[in-house]
């Protein structure tokens, strides 16, 4: 009986270029036009292949929360005085 030959384990991605990483980080930014899920993409995919990027991704990430508590607590709100 032969044994399994192991599985390669994956190859890191590259680190994006610096036009690249500024380009990503952009799209964070104008992603929140479609509400949180881009930026959440964005930052879970590219976070360890540009600084520039996880940086910007989670700052549009923190400020799309931030958003969102308060559109619903002023939802909540109207819903109480209407």
């Amino acid at each position: 009986m032969t044994e399994p030959t192991p599985a390669a384990a994956p190859q890191p991605a590259a680190p994006l270029t610096p036009a690249e990483d500024k380009q990503w980080a952009s799209f964070a930014h104008f992603g929140g036009i479609l509400w949180l899920l881009p930026s959440l993409i964005i930052f879970l995919v590219f976070k360890d292949r540009g600084t520039l990027t996880r940086q910007e991704a989670k700052e549009a990430l923190n400020w799309q929360i931030t958003f969102l508590g308060l559109y619903i607590i002023l939802q909540i709100l109207v819903g109480i005085i209407v």
